[in-house]
């Protein structure tokens, strides 16, 4: 009964403290300390859910370009496992020109479980891609399944990336 008792109280601490989390500050760090420092804006306006946040139709920047329009973003910190996901974006620009232009959806995930790293996911038109980004050496690990569409119209774009099987490998450090 006692176990019980704790169990309780403790998740009802963490809803609390999840709720009332400054979650407008920790969006502004991201925004400040990474995205400026990369030279990437946004024009996202940001909408409170219960536990996160929403935006809608969202214009990605890259040095004043525009690089992808997003229709859906959900982000969701909840202390010791945060996602962000994005839905349904178009590459615009150079990107679009060169890549397949339309992704499904792309999900991040960071855990306290493995504070070094935050796991991507992300499928489209080009296929699937299932990785990490290491986050003290900043360097994108990607296994990219390929569509049909990516070896057949991109195929110049496999060519730089090592082949394992039936998955294509992607790193790149920033």
């Amino acid at each position: 009964m006692i176990v019980l008792r704790a169990l309780i109280y403790l998740i009802i601490f963490y809803s609390t403290v999840v709720f009332f989390l400054p979650k407008n500050e920790i969006v502004s760090y991201v925004d400040t300390k990474f995205l400026q420092a990369e030279k990437i804006s946004h024009n996202l306006a940001l909408h409170n859910k219960f536990f996160g946040y929403t935006g809608k139709d969202t214009n990605l920047l890259y040095e004043k370009n525009s690089v992808a329009l997003v229709k859906n973003i959900e982000i969701n910190p909840y202390l010791f496992y945060n996602t962000a996901t994005l839905n349904k974006i178009k590459l615009q620009g150079m990107a679009g020109s060169v890549f397949p232009s339309k992704i499904e959806n792309a999900t991040a995930v960071y855990s306290a479980l493995d504070p070094t790293k935050i796991l991507l996911n992300i499928s489209g038109d080009f296929g699937k891609a299932v990785g990490y980004f290491d986050l003290m050496s900043f360097m994108v690990h990607l296994e990219v399944t390929p569509s049909s569409t990516l070896k057949r119209n991109y195929s110049f774009i496999l060519k730089n990336m090592k082949k394992s099987n039936k998955k294509y490998i992607y790193e790149y450090k920033l």
